[in-house]
């Protein structure tokens, strides 16, 4: 769930809604001696780009062969790239071929981590010769493009299915911009609204997006809608949400894509790999054992 910060004018009118002046307020019938006067012992609070970050550097998790879904083997599936000398180090850093100058000639750049895809190459060669890694970046590619479009198809059929006696209720859309971008309202906090789709403007593209970290689609109607908010109106023909976000009653209670079903699943290993950003390098038969295993089932659900 994600943070979403309420400007001073939101939290006053909340604050009169219940009755009250103040946040401290809530607090008056807790007697002092019964309260935490110092901050709680947990890490420090981080923004959500660097959340974003973290979790992707779990992505390591594709290296060791754990946290897939749909199954594709007994766990863990540790890579042979593991065993590399100080692992991650050996390859990233120690073989790295970006060079610096260093008194006018060129010398290998060991601290630097990054690996550019114009020397990826030259990195698979220390160890596997002449191979440079293409047709299994090629594979990855062409197994997650596909995973992606069974998961577009899937919702695809979910709208084509929709109509006026039985639409498709997606809950807290996120607006999204001609270029884009989430539509900020004056207080810069991201605007938010439900839409309820019947079929009568259809939509025009469909495409996989991580919601803030979360899996869901990106939609793009065919005609611009018009959303009124606090009182604000948007004017937008396209808007992002995550599936867990999907329902089939106007109650908002019965989603369209279980939590635990295939769908979820599936989502969670596309951008298991996608989001490892090595294209199957890191772990080559356990990137291809999970795109395959999540491929062969039905996400309908």
């Amino acid at each position: 769930m994600r943070y979403l910060p309420k400007s001073p004018e939101d939290r006053e009118r909340m604050l009169r809604e219940i009755g009250i002046r103040s946040v401290d307020d809530l607090f008056a019938p807790i007697p002092g001696e019964y309260r935490l006067n110092r901050d709680l012992d947990i890490a420090p609070s981080m923004a959500e780009s660097d959340i974003l970050d973290w979790f992707k550097q779990r992505a390591a998790d594709v290296a060791t062969g754990y946290a897939y879904f749909l199954g594709a083997g007994a766990l863990p599936q540790l890579s042979k790239h593991a065993n590399v000398s100080e692992s991650c180090v050996g390859c990233h850093m120690k073989l790295n071929p970006q060079t610096h100058l260093s008194h006018g000639a060129a010398a290998t750049s060991g601290h630097v981590f990054y690996i550019r895809d114009q020397d990826k190459g030259k990195v698979c060669a220390n160890c596997h010769g002449s191979t440079d890694g293409e047709a299994l970046v090629k594979s990855t590619e062409d197994g997650l493009a596909a995973l992606g479009a069974k998961m577009v198809s899937s919702v695809q059929a979910k709208l084509d299915a929709a109509s006026a006696a039985a639409p498709v209720y997606f809950k807290s859309v996120y607006l999204v911009d001609g270029t884009g971008a989430v539509v900020q309202n004056s207080a810069k906090a991201e605007v938010q609204a439900n839409f309820v789709y019947d079929g009568s403007n259809k939509y025009a593209s469909i495409v996989n997006t991580e919601v803030h970290g979360q899996i869901g689609q990106t939609y793009t109607l065919t005609t611009p809608i018009t959303v009124t908010v606090s009182g604000v109106s948007y004017t937008v023909k396209s808007f992002e949400v995550g599936i867990g976000s999907i329902y089939s009653d106007a109650a908002m209670t019965a989603n369209v894509y279980a939590l635990s079903g295939n769908m979820v699943r599936a989502g969670w290993n596309y951008y298991l790999i996608e989001g490892d950003q090595s294209k199957g390098i890191h772990n080559p038969s356990f990137a291809a054992n999970v795109i395959k295993a999540s491929l062969v089932r039905d996400l309908s659900f």
